[in-house]
């Protein structure tokens, strides 16, 4: 289990053509091709990609094309590169290469497979009370390990919780 950022599984882009249509207009930085839009949020996008190079499936998220010339977008992207950066844990998403000074900033994450704690309790309802207190412990350790290097997360919510498929 695994806590991801919000923009991994934000705004469907499926479920509004105008955004999907405009968004696969640009394409992603030099070496990576993209597969499908995974997510998007107020500032960012993610795709899943496979970098060419290694045929690695990755997360890479992105400013959208109509934020990269806004200071504050940039700056949280920066934020999030530097903090993924300070912590290594089994329970934070993992970032495999960061360029946010690029003419359209971006990371590159691991590529999760499984879903969303959100989606989970959807489709499937309540917890037992055994796998909550699991969930709970993982999410608390994740949290801790930030906590170790002076960070915060923030933002914890169901939404931000990722089930991997191993753990599943």
């Amino acid at each position: 289990m695994s806590l991801v950022h919000d923009a991994l599984h934000g705004e469907n882009p499926h479920s509004n053509p105008a955004r999907r249509s405009a968004t696969i207009r640009f394409s992603l930085p030099h070496g990576y091709e993209p597969l499908e839009l995974a997510g998007m949020g107020a500032f960012a996008e993610v795709w899943k990609a496979v970098e060419i190079r290694t045929e690695r499936i990755c997360a890479l998220k992105r400013l959208r094309p109509d934020r990269c010339d806004d200071p504050t977008a940039q700056q949280l992207l920066r934020n999030e590169a530097q903090a993924a950066q300070a912590v290594a844990s089994p329970h934070l998403l993992k970032l495999l290469q960061s360029e946010p000074r690029a003419d359209v900033p971006y990371l590159v994450f691991e590529w999760l497979e499984g879903r969303t704690l959100e989606e989970d309790l959807r489709d499937e309802g309540p917890l037992s009370l055994r796998r909550a207190v699991w969930m709970a412990r993982q999410t608390a350790d994740g949290m801790q390990d930030l906590e170790r290097c002076g960070l915060a997360h923030g933002d914890i919510k169901p939404q931000n919780i990722f089930i991997t498929l191993a753990a599943r």
